[in-house]
Protein backbone atom coordinates (compact mmCIF):
# COMPACT_ATOMS: atom_id res chain seq x y z
CA UNK A 1 0.00 0.00 0.00
CA UNK A 2 1.54 3.56 -0.93
CA UNK A 3 1.63 5.77 1.42
CA UNK A 4 -0.36 8.97 0.93
CA UNK A 5 1.88 12.87 0.99
CA UNK A 6 1.26 14.76 3.82
CA UNK A 7 -0.76 17.32 1.83
CA UNK A 8 -3.14 14.34 0.29
CA UNK A 9 -3.33 13.03 3.80
CA UNK A 10 -4.59 16.63 5.40
CA UNK A 11 -6.84 16.99 2.54
CA UNK A 12 -8.17 13.90 3.18
CA UNK A 13 -8.64 14.23 6.50
CA UNK A 14 -10.20 17.32 6.61
CA UNK A 15 -12.76 15.86 4.21
CA UNK A 16 -13.46 13.25 6.55
CA UNK A 17 -14.45 15.06 9.43
CA UNK A 18 -16.95 17.38 6.92
CA UNK A 19 -18.35 13.70 6.05
CA UNK A 20 -18.52 12.86 9.48
CA UNK A 21 -20.56 16.20 10.26
CA UNK A 22 -23.00 15.40 7.37
CA UNK A 23 -24.01 12.23 8.67
CA UNK A 24 -24.45 13.71 12.04
CA UNK A 25 -26.60 16.25 10.85
CA UNK A 26 -29.14 13.73 9.91
CA UNK A 27 -29.37 11.88 13.18
CA UNK A 28 -32.29 13.35 15.11
CA UNK A 29 -30.58 12.27 18.49
CA UNK A 30 -27.69 14.51 17.90
CA UNK A 31 -29.92 17.66 16.32
CA UNK A 32 -31.43 17.23 19.69
CA UNK A 33 -27.95 17.25 21.57
CA UNK A 34 -27.11 20.14 19.41
CA UNK A 35 -29.84 22.15 20.17
CA UNK A 36 -29.45 21.46 24.26
CA UNK A 37 -26.05 22.48 23.85
CA UNK A 38 -26.69 25.65 22.66
CA UNK A 39 -29.54 26.37 24.77
CA UNK A 40 -27.96 25.69 27.84
CA UNK A 41 -25.10 27.75 26.86
CA UNK A 42 -26.87 30.89 26.57
CA UNK A 43 -25.48 33.93 25.36
CA UNK A 44 -22.07 32.67 26.07
CA UNK A 45 -21.26 30.73 22.91
CA UNK A 46 -22.53 34.08 20.58
CA UNK A 47 -19.45 36.02 22.47
CA UNK A 48 -15.97 36.12 23.44
CA UNK A 49 -15.70 33.54 26.62
CA UNK A 50 -13.84 35.80 28.53
CA UNK A 51 -16.01 35.45 32.12
CA UNK A 52 -14.43 32.09 33.45
CA UNK A 53 -17.99 31.45 34.65
CA UNK A 54 -19.65 31.11 30.90
CA UNK A 55 -16.39 29.62 29.79
CA UNK A 56 -16.84 26.62 32.60
CA UNK A 57 -20.56 26.93 31.54
CA UNK A 58 -19.85 26.01 27.96
CA UNK A 59 -16.99 23.40 28.85
CA UNK A 60 -19.94 21.34 31.09
CA UNK A 61 -22.40 21.74 28.45
CA UNK A 62 -19.91 20.69 25.71
CA UNK A 63 -18.93 17.64 27.74
CA UNK A 64 -22.84 17.06 28.80
CA UNK A 65 -23.92 16.81 24.97
CA UNK A 66 -21.29 16.70 22.35
CA UNK A 67 -18.29 15.12 23.22
CA UNK A 68 -20.30 11.57 23.46
CA UNK A 69 -20.52 12.26 19.30
CA UNK A 70 -16.68 13.12 18.94
CA UNK A 71 -17.18 16.68 18.69
CA UNK A 72 -14.79 18.85 20.50
CA UNK A 73 -14.80 22.26 18.67
CA UNK A 74 -18.56 22.71 16.81
CA UNK A 75 -18.94 25.41 14.67
CA UNK A 76 -18.57 28.73 16.27
CA UNK A 77 -22.63 29.96 17.02
CA UNK A 78 -21.86 33.35 15.00
CA UNK A 79 -21.65 32.43 12.06
CA UNK A 80 -25.55 30.42 11.61
CA UNK A 81 -26.46 30.98 7.88
CA UNK A 82 -30.20 32.04 9.02
CA UNK A 83 -32.22 34.18 11.17
CA UNK A 84 -33.98 31.14 12.31
CA UNK A 85 -32.08 28.97 14.35
CA UNK A 86 -34.14 25.74 13.86
CA UNK A 87 -31.65 23.14 13.33
CA UNK A 88 -31.82 20.78 9.90
CA UNK A 89 -29.02 19.24 8.19
CA UNK A 90 -28.66 21.45 5.32
CA UNK A 91 -28.42 24.61 7.89
CA UNK A 92 -25.41 22.41 9.74
CA UNK A 93 -23.90 21.36 6.94
CA UNK A 94 -24.17 25.50 5.52
CA UNK A 95 -23.12 26.13 9.45
CA UNK A 96 -19.78 23.91 8.93
CA UNK A 97 -19.04 25.44 5.76
CA UNK A 98 -19.05 28.90 6.94
CA UNK A 99 -16.65 27.39 9.46
CA UNK A 100 -14.09 26.07 7.06
CA UNK A 101 -14.28 29.57 5.09
CA UNK A 102 -13.26 31.26 8.56
CA UNK A 103 -10.97 28.67 9.52
CA UNK A 104 -9.49 26.45 6.42
CA UNK A 105 -7.78 23.86 8.81
CA UNK A 106 -11.18 23.27 10.81
CA UNK A 107 -12.35 19.93 12.46
CA UNK A 108 -14.79 19.61 14.95
CA UNK A 109 -12.68 16.47 16.95
CA UNK A 110 -9.56 16.19 18.55
CA UNK A 111 -6.41 16.52 15.55
CA UNK A 112 -5.67 12.97 14.82
CA UNK A 113 -2.08 12.87 15.14
CA UNK A 114 -0.24 15.39 17.25
CA UNK A 115 2.68 15.86 19.73
CA UNK A 116 1.71 14.96 22.91
CA UNK A 117 5.36 15.16 24.82
CA UNK A 118 8.98 15.58 23.75
CA UNK A 119 11.95 14.92 26.02
CA UNK A 120 15.18 14.51 25.77
CA UNK A 121 16.91 11.73 24.73
CA UNK A 122 20.25 9.94 25.59
CA UNK A 123 22.39 11.35 23.72
CA UNK A 124 22.50 15.38 22.84
CA UNK A 125 20.96 14.70 19.45
CA UNK A 126 18.14 12.39 20.73
CA UNK A 127 15.02 13.05 21.43
CA UNK A 128 11.74 11.06 22.55
CA UNK A 129 8.54 12.34 20.92
CA UNK A 130 5.09 10.87 21.88
CA UNK A 131 2.05 11.37 19.41
CA UNK A 132 -1.08 10.88 19.89
CA UNK A 133 -2.66 9.09 17.24
CA UNK A 134 -6.50 8.24 16.30
CA UNK A 135 -6.02 4.24 15.74
CA UNK A 136 -9.12 4.49 13.71
CA UNK A 137 -7.70 5.92 10.53
CA UNK A 138 -6.15 3.86 7.90
CA UNK A 139 -2.23 3.43 8.21
CA UNK A 140 -1.92 4.76 5.41
CA UNK A 141 -3.29 8.14 6.28
CA UNK A 142 -1.79 8.26 9.41
CA UNK A 143 1.62 8.38 8.44
CA UNK A 144 0.42 11.09 5.67
CA UNK A 145 -0.63 13.38 8.73
CA UNK A 146 2.43 11.85 10.87
CA UNK A 147 4.74 13.37 8.16
CA UNK A 148 3.10 16.57 8.43
CA UNK A 149 3.20 16.94 12.30
CA UNK A 150 6.84 16.10 12.50
CA UNK A 151 7.66 18.01 9.08
CA UNK A 152 6.31 21.23 10.64
CA UNK A 153 7.02 20.96 14.23
CA UNK A 154 10.98 19.93 12.82
CA UNK A 155 11.26 22.76 10.62
CA UNK A 156 9.79 25.79 12.85
CA UNK A 157 12.60 24.01 16.05
CA UNK A 158 15.14 23.41 13.44
CA UNK A 159 14.52 25.51 10.33
CA UNK A 160 14.60 23.25 6.34
CA UNK A 161 16.87 20.54 5.92
CA UNK A 162 17.43 19.05 2.57
CA UNK A 163 15.55 15.96 1.89
CA UNK A 164 16.62 12.81 0.07
CA UNK A 165 20.08 11.17 0.80
CA UNK A 166 22.60 12.91 1.89
CA UNK A 167 25.14 15.02 0.20
CA UNK A 168 28.60 13.59 -0.80
CA UNK A 169 31.63 14.30 1.30
CA UNK A 170 33.63 12.86 -1.29
CA UNK A 171 35.54 16.00 -2.16
CA UNK A 172 35.56 16.84 1.41
CA UNK A 173 37.57 13.85 2.09
CA UNK A 174 39.61 13.67 -0.36
CA UNK A 175 41.09 17.30 -0.04
CA UNK A 176 41.62 16.05 3.62
CA UNK A 177 44.01 13.23 2.61
CA UNK A 178 45.53 15.07 0.08
CA UNK A 179 46.09 18.17 2.21
CA UNK A 180 47.27 16.73 5.15
CA UNK A 181 49.29 13.70 3.14
CA UNK A 182 49.88 9.94 4.47
CA UNK A 183 53.36 8.09 5.02
CA UNK A 184 53.20 7.46 1.14
CA UNK A 185 52.31 10.88 0.09
CA UNK A 186 53.31 14.52 1.02
CA UNK A 187 51.37 17.53 1.86
CA UNK A 188 50.18 19.45 -0.66
CA UNK A 189 48.96 23.23 -0.44
CA UNK A 190 45.34 24.53 -1.11
CA UNK A 191 46.50 25.86 -4.66
CA UNK A 192 48.37 22.64 -5.48
CA UNK A 193 45.10 20.77 -4.55
CA UNK A 194 43.03 22.76 -6.39
CA UNK A 195 44.73 22.72 -9.48
CA UNK A 196 45.22 18.63 -9.07
CA UNK A 197 41.63 18.13 -8.32
CA UNK A 198 40.54 21.25 -10.82
CA UNK A 199 38.46 23.14 -8.32
CA UNK A 200 39.19 27.29 -7.35
CA UNK A 201 41.28 27.19 -3.87
CA UNK A 202 38.57 28.98 -2.21
CA UNK A 203 36.35 25.34 -2.81
CA UNK A 204 39.39 23.59 -1.71
CA UNK A 205 39.93 25.54 1.47
CA UNK A 206 36.32 25.26 2.22
CA UNK A 207 36.43 21.57 1.80
CA UNK A 208 39.43 21.10 3.93
CA UNK A 209 37.46 23.23 6.92
CA UNK A 210 33.85 21.20 6.23
CA UNK A 211 36.16 18.14 6.34
CA UNK A 212 38.38 19.08 9.10
CA UNK A 213 35.61 20.60 11.61
CA UNK A 214 33.45 16.90 10.78
CA UNK A 215 36.51 14.45 11.35
CA UNK A 216 38.09 16.16 14.31
CA UNK A 217 35.50 17.94 16.63
CA UNK A 218 31.82 16.20 16.26
CA UNK A 219 30.18 17.39 19.32
CA UNK A 220 30.15 13.71 20.76
CA UNK A 221 33.51 13.48 20.45
CA UNK A 222 33.79 16.77 22.41
CA UNK A 223 31.69 15.70 25.47
CA UNK A 224 33.05 11.97 25.65
CA UNK A 225 36.78 13.33 25.64
CA UNK A 226 36.98 16.46 27.35
CA UNK A 227 34.76 18.85 29.33
CA UNK A 228 36.11 21.65 26.96
CA UNK A 229 34.01 23.19 24.47
CA UNK A 230 35.07 25.64 21.96
CA UNK A 231 32.71 27.93 19.59
CA UNK A 232 32.91 26.91 16.03
CA UNK A 233 34.11 30.86 14.33
CA UNK A 234 32.34 30.11 11.43
CA UNK A 235 33.26 29.12 7.33
CA UNK A 236 37.38 30.49 6.74
CA UNK A 237 35.48 32.18 3.81
CA UNK A 238 33.77 34.33 6.15
CA UNK A 239 36.24 34.85 8.74
CA UNK A 240 37.32 38.78 8.80
CA UNK A 241 41.33 37.84 9.26
CA UNK A 242 43.15 37.84 5.52
CA UNK A 243 45.44 34.61 7.15
CA UNK A 244 42.04 32.50 6.52
CA UNK A 245 40.89 33.82 3.43
CA UNK A 246 44.14 33.27 1.99
CA UNK A 247 45.72 30.78 3.50
CA UNK A 248 47.54 28.27 1.14
CA UNK A 249 47.88 25.32 3.50
CA UNK A 250 46.60 23.82 7.12
CA UNK A 251 48.38 25.87 9.02
CA UNK A 252 48.03 29.03 7.49
CA UNK A 253 43.95 30.12 9.42
CA UNK A 254 43.97 32.28 12.11
CA UNK A 255 44.72 31.17 15.64
CA UNK A 256 40.73 31.26 16.23
CA UNK A 257 40.45 28.49 13.42
CA UNK A 258 43.56 26.71 14.35
CA UNK A 259 42.63 26.52 17.97
CA UNK A 260 39.16 24.94 16.81
CA UNK A 261 40.62 22.64 14.33
CA UNK A 262 43.20 21.22 16.86
CA UNK A 263 41.50 21.05 19.71
CA UNK A 264 40.70 16.93 19.30
CA UNK A 265 44.05 16.43 19.65
CA UNK A 266 44.37 18.25 23.28
CA UNK A 267 41.03 16.41 24.36
CA UNK A 268 42.72 12.92 23.37
CA UNK A 269 45.71 13.72 25.16
CA UNK A 270 43.62 14.40 28.32
CA UNK A 271 41.83 11.64 27.52
CA UNK A 272 44.60 8.93 27.46
CA UNK A 273 46.23 10.44 30.61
Amino acid sequence: MSRKSSSEAHKDYLQRDFDRWRLLARNHVFREDLCAYLKGCGKGVFRDLRSSRLAKRVQRMRQLHLQKWGIITPPDAELWPDADYTITPDRLERWYQRQREEEKAFITCLPPVFMNRIRAGEYPSRLFVEFDIDTSLPVDLILGLLDKQLRDWYWKEFGPHDRGKPASIDLQLKVYDLVCGSEEEKRRTFPEVASALSKQVSTIRDAYFAARTKIGIAETAKRSLSSRSLVNPGPVKECRDDRCRNAVGANDFCKAHQTYFNQDYGSQKDFLR
